[in-house]
């Protein structure tokens, strides 16, 4: 994968030669860092041609994604902190929180975090899940459910 600077010059990337290979979606959806220090950000968002990853902080800085096949966008940073905020930005205007992100510490609208997975200590390695037939479907319309039919109105 390709480390991007904060310039849309450096758009270059061998798997947007071939819209067949799909090396891209070895990474996780979302925001990742990895050992070298960089992270990786990769959205689906195939209604869209441009998104850009706007990191919020002292000094914000929005780095334009590369578009690839099949409506994915992808891109690693250099300089993201653990913890560091984001947003993607899609069409240079519409800011959205991650769809994939893995900690929304202000809320389902607010931005997203970086989270620093590789250090979770886990303690659940005996746990083998549920059986089928103990599953529990539901899903419930906020629409249906509020008298105002929005997320908000659930408090």
């Amino acid at each position: 994968m390709m480390v991007q600077s904060d310039s849309a010059s450096t758009l270059t990337d061998s798997s947007m030669t071939d819209p067949g290979h799909l090396s891209f979606l070895e990474s996780r959806l979302g925001a990742t860092r990895t050992a070298d220090g960089h992270c990786e950000f990769l959205v689906w968002a195939p209604a869209v041609s441009r998104v850009e990853v706007r990191i919020l902080g002292d000094v914000e800085r929005i780095v334009r994604l590369i578009p690839e096949s099949q409506g994915y966008h992808q891109g690693a940073v250099d300089g993201v902190e653990p913890n560091a905020l984001y947003t993607y930005r899609l069409e240079g205007d519409k800011e959205r929180p991650d769809p994939a992100s893995r900690f929304q510490p202000q809320g389902v609208l607010g931005p997203s975090q970086v989270a620093e997975v590789s250090v979770f200590e886990w303690s659940d390695q005996a746990w083998r899940g549920l059986r089928l037939e103990d599953y529990i479907f539901y899903e419930l319309h906020t629409g249906a459910y509020t008298g105002e039919g929005t997320f908000d109105a659930c408090d």
